[in-house]
């Protein structure tokens, strides 16, 4: 066993192992079914702590609370920003960058075990690279607990670092369940205020682009989240409010076809003529015609 407390930066790195006797290397196999290989955390205070790992056969989880740290890994770039976890999957080299700051600070773990895989997919915290915890006093004193443990080495302490360990785990992934509700929260009022703006300016002419940036998501995103909650795609929503308020201007007014057209945004009439017959199988005349009388 192996403990290692010495700085290799300007910054401070502290890190202790858990790993059975006779080893060189954290990176070992095991039959239990969660076991920690290695844990610590790393602080950069003066200069920047640039790290390139070789692929290994475990997970290894960071956890940042403070400064950003910038990964590479799997052909792209992230930046792990406080509140937020990153998982390295087995057989994933990267590179990571804990940039300097004041009391910047990343807590790390490689785990291990039968069940690594299993726990993390029953978890929710599989098939994204990186999660949003928010920062979490709990969540550090796990990472602290399983420090501590792989330090002392009281009797049983592997067994209670994998305990902990899935404890950590199941922690984390209640953190990201519930931000990611609040975000979906947050993101539900604003498509709610964009569906209401359809409503009340009808003569700007949004794209879903611009839509999308009021979301703050992809545009491919938000259609799909704007189906979810309409039953129908953006165009075809705005389409039909057009429509629907140009029929009932045509009904309580005096005003002009091409008057209405340019008031629910269609500035070339003809286009106009041609989606409203089609939306309601009249033209604008003849359906001011056939149903003014019951108004």
């Amino acid at each position: 066993m192996k403990d290692d407390f010495t700085p290799r930066y300007e910054g401070v790195i502290c890190a202790s192992y858990v790993f059975p006797e006779g080893y060189s290397s954290s990176d070992v196999p095991t039959d239990e079914y969660m076991y920690v290989n290695e844990c610590g955390y790393t602080e950069a205070r003066k200069n920047s702590v640039d790290c390139m790992r070789p692929a290994r056969t475990d997970f290894e989880i960071f956890y940042a609370t403070v400064g950003d740290t910038t990964f590479y890994f799997s052909g792209k770039e992230y930046t792990l920003i406080p509140g937020q976890i990153a998982i390295i999957k087995p057989g994933e080299p990267h590179h990571f960058i804990v940039h300097a700051q004041k009391n910047a600070k990343v807590y790390w773990m490689h785990f291990t075990g039968t069940g690594a895989v299993e726990f993390l997919k029953r978890l929710d915290l599989w098939n994204e690279p990186i999660y949003t915890v928010g920062i979490d006093s709990k969540a550090e004193e796990y990472f602290m607990e399983i420090f501590q443990e792989s330090r002392i080495r009281e009797a049983n302490y592997e067994k209670m670092c994998s305990g902990l360990l899935m404890q950590l785990l199941t922690h984390l992934s209640r953190l990201s369940h519930s931000q990611t509700r609040k975000r979906d929260h947050t993101r539900m009022k604003i498509l709610d205020n964009v569906i209401s703006s359809m409503y009340t300016d009808l003569r700007t002419n949004y794209t879903n682009s611009d839509y999308a940036k009021m979301c703050n998501l992809s545009t491919s995103h938000f259609i799909t989240v704007f189906k979810e909650r309409t039953g129908s795609s953006p165009f075809a929503f705005r389409q039909n409010v057009r429509i629907e308020m140009a029929k009932s201007l045509l009904l309580t007014t005096d005003l002009s076809t091409k008057e209405i057209a340019q008031m629910v945004g269609y500035e070339d009439t003809l286009y106009f003529y041609r989606i409203f017959h089609k939306k309601s199988g009249l033209t604008p005349g003849d359906f001011r015609e056939k149903y003014k009388s019951y108004t």
